[in-house]
Protein backbone atom coordinates (compact mmCIF):
# COMPACT_ATOMS: atom_id res chain seq x y z
CA UNK A 1 0.00 0.00 0.00
CA UNK A 2 2.84 2.35 0.83
CA UNK A 3 4.40 1.64 -2.56
CA UNK A 4 1.13 2.47 -4.31
CA UNK A 5 0.83 5.81 -2.44
CA UNK A 6 4.42 6.68 -3.37
CA UNK A 7 3.64 5.91 -7.00
CA UNK A 8 0.49 8.09 -6.89
CA UNK A 9 2.49 10.90 -5.27
CA UNK A 10 5.20 10.61 -7.92
CA UNK A 11 2.60 10.65 -10.71
CA UNK A 12 0.90 13.70 -9.15
CA UNK A 13 4.26 15.47 -8.79
CA UNK A 14 5.00 14.68 -12.42
CA UNK A 15 1.64 16.07 -13.52
CA UNK A 16 2.11 19.18 -11.38
CA UNK A 17 5.56 19.66 -12.88
CA UNK A 18 4.07 19.26 -16.37
CA UNK A 19 1.33 21.78 -15.61
CA UNK A 20 3.86 24.22 -14.13
CA UNK A 21 6.08 23.78 -17.18
CA UNK A 22 3.14 24.39 -19.54
CA UNK A 23 2.17 27.50 -17.58
CA UNK A 24 5.73 28.80 -17.83
CA UNK A 25 5.81 28.12 -21.56
CA UNK A 26 2.41 29.77 -22.04
CA UNK A 27 3.50 32.81 -20.05
CA UNK A 28 6.73 33.06 -22.01
CA UNK A 29 4.91 32.64 -25.31
CA UNK A 30 2.36 35.29 -24.35
CA UNK A 31 5.08 37.70 -23.33
CA UNK A 32 7.06 37.03 -26.53
CA UNK A 33 3.91 37.44 -28.58
CA UNK A 34 3.20 40.74 -26.84
CA UNK A 35 6.74 41.91 -27.58
CA UNK A 36 6.44 40.70 -31.16
CA UNK A 37 3.06 42.41 -31.42
CA UNK A 38 4.54 45.65 -30.09
CA UNK A 39 7.41 45.40 -32.55
CA UNK A 40 5.06 44.57 -35.39
CA UNK A 41 2.58 47.21 -34.29
CA UNK A 42 5.36 49.80 -34.28
CA UNK A 43 6.50 48.28 -37.56
CA UNK A 44 9.79 46.60 -38.27
CA UNK A 45 10.93 50.17 -38.34
CA UNK A 46 9.72 53.42 -36.87
CA UNK A 47 9.95 56.95 -38.14
CA UNK A 48 10.80 59.92 -35.96
CA UNK A 49 10.92 63.45 -37.27
CA UNK A 50 10.70 65.61 -34.15
CA UNK A 51 13.99 67.41 -33.60
CA UNK A 52 17.58 66.30 -33.57
CA UNK A 53 18.90 63.43 -31.50
CA UNK A 54 21.15 64.86 -28.80
CA UNK A 55 23.22 62.13 -27.26
CA UNK A 56 26.62 61.94 -25.61
CA UNK A 57 28.43 58.66 -26.08
CA UNK A 58 31.76 57.39 -24.79
CA UNK A 59 34.64 55.58 -26.43
CA UNK A 60 36.38 52.75 -24.56
CA UNK A 61 39.08 55.22 -23.45
CA UNK A 62 36.24 57.25 -21.86
CA UNK A 63 36.62 60.14 -24.28
CA UNK A 64 33.22 61.55 -25.18
CA UNK A 65 31.55 62.19 -28.49
CA UNK A 66 28.40 64.25 -28.86
CA UNK A 67 26.18 63.51 -31.82
CA UNK A 68 25.60 67.23 -32.39
CA UNK A 69 29.33 67.47 -33.28
CA UNK A 70 28.66 65.15 -36.22
CA UNK A 71 25.88 67.24 -37.76
CA UNK A 72 26.32 68.43 -41.31
CA UNK A 73 26.38 64.91 -42.70
CA UNK A 74 24.00 61.96 -42.38
CA UNK A 75 24.90 59.22 -39.90
CA UNK A 76 24.05 55.56 -39.46
CA UNK A 77 23.97 54.39 -35.85
CA UNK A 78 24.45 50.66 -35.36
CA UNK A 79 23.01 49.69 -31.95
CA UNK A 80 24.40 46.37 -30.78
CA UNK A 81 25.47 44.14 -27.91
CA UNK A 82 28.90 42.52 -28.02
CA UNK A 83 27.60 39.17 -26.78
CA UNK A 84 24.74 38.84 -29.26
CA UNK A 85 25.10 36.50 -32.26
CA UNK A 86 22.57 38.43 -34.35
CA UNK A 87 24.57 41.62 -33.76
CA UNK A 88 27.74 39.89 -34.90
CA UNK A 89 25.96 38.73 -38.05
CA UNK A 90 24.63 42.25 -38.60
CA UNK A 91 28.16 43.58 -38.16
CA UNK A 92 29.38 41.51 -41.12
CA UNK A 93 26.73 43.19 -43.28
CA UNK A 94 27.64 46.64 -41.92
CA UNK A 95 31.26 45.94 -42.88
CA UNK A 96 30.20 44.90 -46.41
CA UNK A 97 28.14 48.09 -46.65
CA UNK A 98 31.21 50.07 -45.54
CA UNK A 99 33.35 48.37 -48.20
CA UNK A 100 30.84 49.48 -50.85
CA UNK A 101 30.35 52.94 -49.38
CA UNK A 102 33.30 53.87 -47.14
CA UNK A 103 32.34 57.55 -47.13
CA UNK A 104 28.99 57.05 -45.39
CA UNK A 105 29.56 57.63 -41.64
CA UNK A 106 28.71 54.77 -39.29
CA UNK A 107 28.93 54.85 -35.51
CA UNK A 108 28.47 51.75 -33.36
CA UNK A 109 26.73 52.09 -30.00
CA UNK A 110 26.94 49.19 -27.54
CA UNK A 111 23.81 48.88 -25.42
CA UNK A 112 24.67 46.51 -22.58
CA UNK A 113 25.96 46.53 -19.03
CA UNK A 114 29.72 47.06 -18.72
CA UNK A 115 30.03 47.81 -22.42
CA UNK A 116 33.31 49.70 -22.04
CA UNK A 117 35.05 46.56 -20.84
CA UNK A 118 34.24 44.71 -24.06
CA UNK A 119 34.56 47.32 -26.83
CA UNK A 120 38.29 47.04 -27.56
CA UNK A 121 38.27 43.23 -27.65
CA UNK A 122 35.13 43.25 -29.83
CA UNK A 123 36.63 45.77 -32.26
CA UNK A 124 39.95 43.92 -32.47
CA UNK A 125 38.49 40.41 -32.73
CA UNK A 126 35.99 41.34 -35.43
CA UNK A 127 38.14 43.94 -37.27
CA UNK A 128 35.52 46.68 -36.98
CA UNK A 129 36.30 49.54 -39.38
CA UNK A 130 34.18 52.26 -37.77
CA UNK A 131 34.16 53.86 -34.31
CA UNK A 132 32.51 51.99 -31.46
CA UNK A 133 31.00 53.77 -28.50
CA UNK A 134 28.73 53.01 -25.58
CA UNK A 135 25.95 54.75 -23.74
CA UNK A 136 27.75 55.54 -20.47
CA UNK A 137 24.70 57.11 -18.84
CA UNK A 138 22.27 54.42 -20.05
CA UNK A 139 19.82 57.03 -21.36
CA UNK A 140 19.22 55.02 -24.53
CA UNK A 141 18.52 51.82 -22.60
CA UNK A 142 16.18 53.70 -20.27
CA UNK A 143 14.27 55.16 -23.23
CA UNK A 144 15.11 58.74 -22.24
CA UNK A 145 16.09 60.00 -25.70
CA UNK A 146 14.21 60.92 -28.84
CA UNK A 147 14.68 57.26 -29.82
CA UNK A 148 12.19 56.21 -27.16
CA UNK A 149 12.26 52.61 -26.01
CA UNK A 150 14.66 50.41 -27.95
CA UNK A 151 12.93 47.06 -28.38
CA UNK A 152 15.98 45.04 -29.29
CA UNK A 153 19.36 44.78 -30.94
CA UNK A 154 20.65 44.89 -33.54
CA UNK A 155 19.01 48.14 -34.46
CA UNK A 156 19.85 50.75 -37.04
CA UNK A 157 19.09 54.45 -36.62
CA UNK A 158 19.31 56.74 -39.63
CA UNK A 159 20.02 60.40 -38.88
CA UNK A 160 19.90 63.09 -41.52
CA UNK A 161 22.48 65.88 -41.78
CA UNK A 162 20.59 67.93 -39.17
CA UNK A 163 20.72 65.02 -36.70
CA UNK A 164 17.02 64.26 -37.02
CA UNK A 165 15.97 60.65 -36.68
CA UNK A 166 14.64 59.60 -40.06
CA UNK A 167 14.07 55.92 -39.38
CA UNK A 168 14.80 53.08 -36.96
CA UNK A 169 14.95 49.44 -38.04
CA UNK A 170 15.41 46.34 -35.94
CA UNK A 171 17.08 43.08 -36.89
CA UNK A 172 19.79 42.06 -39.30
CA UNK A 173 19.97 44.17 -42.46
CA UNK A 174 22.10 42.94 -45.33
CA UNK A 175 24.52 45.30 -47.10
CA UNK A 176 22.12 46.01 -49.98
CA UNK A 177 19.32 46.70 -47.48
CA UNK A 178 21.60 49.15 -45.66
CA UNK A 179 22.30 50.89 -48.96
CA UNK A 180 18.55 51.26 -49.52
CA UNK A 181 18.05 52.30 -45.89
CA UNK A 182 20.46 55.26 -46.12
CA UNK A 183 19.32 56.34 -49.61
CA UNK A 184 16.75 58.91 -48.38
CA UNK A 185 19.44 61.03 -46.69
CA UNK A 186 22.19 60.64 -49.24
CA UNK A 187 23.25 63.98 -50.69
CA UNK A 188 21.08 66.02 -48.33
Amino acid sequence: MLRSNETRLTVRQGRLASVAFCCCVATLATSCAATLHDATHDGAHATQAAGALDLTLAHSDRSLIELRELRGQPLLLFLFATYDDACQLALTHVERFRQRDPQFPVLGVALQPNAREFLDAYRDALAVSFPLTYDASDVVLKGKTALGRIIGVPAFVLLDAQGTIREVRYGVLEANELTDFVAPVRGK
